[in-house]
């Protein structure tokens, strides 16, 4: 029976060859870890700034026909035409709300976003790197 359990605990031993390589196995891990950690959190951060770009032209959208409907039928009230102006201030309000969506988009391929990694000047107005 002793020599059953000697067998045992001397097959269960690691070699220092293999508790290196656990070591560097777990540091690769740990790596490949933070890693998809970081890529998630770009994803995250993308997705959420694309529905709010999609919540801004829809609002746009949505502002621009309310405006030009509502304007409408505040004439047709005041002048007392009873479809005319709401008929016109929604095909007006219509128009002015694709313009709108179509400036933002536009807007959007031409902007750039400073990060840190980029920023030209200071909350003083200096630029880095730049001796007086």
């Amino acid at each position: 029976m002793a020599d059953n359990s000697d067998e045992t605990s001397q097959s269960t031993r690691l070699t220092q060859g293999e508790v290196g390589a656990l070591s560097d196995l777990e540091k690769r891990i740990h790596t490949a870890q933070r890693e998809r950690h970081k890529t998630d959190l770009a994803e995250s951060q993308k997705r959420n700034t694309d529905m709010g770009v999609g919540l801004r032209l829809s609002t746009e959208f949505i502002a621009g026909i309310i405006a030009g409907t509502g304007l409408g039928w505040l004439l047709d009230y005041w002048l007392g035409t009873t479809p005319l102006f709401l008929i016109l201030g929604l095909g007006l309000g219509f128009a002015a709300a694709i313009m709108n969506v179509l400036r933002v988009t536009k807007n959007m391929g031409t902007s750039s976003v400073q990060t840190d990694d980029t920023k030209t000047d200071d909350t003083a107005g200096n630029t880095p790197g730049a001796t007086e």
